[in-house]
């Protein structure tokens, strides 16, 4: 069950991605077509909007596959925001790499533009653009999970096998981050030396051999 919400949770957050990175693809066209030029920072304009939509297609392509293959739709619960912002940049610049040096090796601006060649500009700005289009979501999305979680929704069940001092440095990182959404059910006793089985700070359920019974009675994530 939680496997299959994870995955549609994933397909229509790659919707919504790639949804902002078609924005970006427009914004970025405005800027440097419309903006840049009524402020005389750079001369000239583009090519009429139409002549650049067949590149939206490849856009969309290398941007879902690298968002895809850099694991940003595994679950980010206590992933920091540093981390995330630093993997959606690399996303970004290196998509605009692997863009231009597409679109020189299929020689897609002859074939758009003839004798001209694409606005690296334009592309630049694209990256920029998908970026903090990007980034924005990500951070929209954390603060609006972190909020729920806080408020006791959302949250995942755990149950820790060992009540030994791992498990006890566990707990007080689950304690102590509270929008992480983690839940302690209890610990199960593993019989190891050295284990605890009184003053526990969640109950001691029982031992590895009970885990079935406890995942019957229990919902454990």
């Amino acid at each position: 069950m939680l496997k299959e919400r994870a995955r549609i949770l994933a397909v229509v957050l790659l919707a919504i991605d790639l949804a902002l990175t078609a924005a970006a693809f427009f914004c970025a066209y405005w800027l440097r077509n419309v903006l840049f030029p009524e402020l005389e920072w750079v001369p000239g304009r583009l090519y009429p909007l139409h002549t650049y939509l067949p590149l939206l297609g490849l856009v969309l392509l290398i941007w879902g596959t690298l968002l895809v293959a850099t694991g940003q739709y595994r679950s980010h619960r206590t992933v920091p925001i540093l981390e995330e912002a630093w993997g959606i940049l690399r996303v970004c610049f290196s998509g605009a790499v692997v863009f231009t040096l597409t679109i020189y090796a299929l020689r897609l601006d002859e074939a758009l533009l003839r004798d001209d060649k694409i606005s690296r500009l334009w592309i630049l700005l694209f990256a920029v653009c998908s970026f903090l289009f990007l980034l924005s979501e990500k951070v929209a999305l954390r603060i609006t999970s972190r909020y729920v979680r806080t408020r006791g929704f959302n949250y995942r069940t755990v149950l820790l096998v060992g009540a030994n001092p791992a498990a006890f440095t566990m707990v007080r990182a689950i304690d102590s981050h509270g929008y992480w959404g983690f839940r302690v059910l209890g610990f199960v006793s593993t019989g190891a030396e050295g284990e605890r089985t009184d003053n526990l700070p969640y109950p001691l359920l029982g031992s590895v051999d009970d885990i079935p019974r406890i995942v019957e009675r229990n919902v454990v994530d």
